[in-house]
């Protein structure tokens, strides 16, 4: 395994349009109190966040 993989999950890479993440990071702060970021203040997305 190596840094991007554990025994559960696996991180990955995704490109996006931008006004679409920021679409996806209103959502996630407006309805699910998404936690922000300590170093870049913007809210944390998730995977629950993009399955929406």
């Amino acid at each position: 395994m190596n840094s991007r993989q554990t025994d559960t999950v696996t991180r990955v890479d995704i490109r996006i349009p931008n006004h679409l993440y920021s679409q996806i990071q209103e959502i996630a702060t407006n309805h699910f109190n998404a936690k922000i970021h300590h170093r870049s203040k913007k809210p944390e997305i998730t995977l629950k966040s993009y399955k929406l």
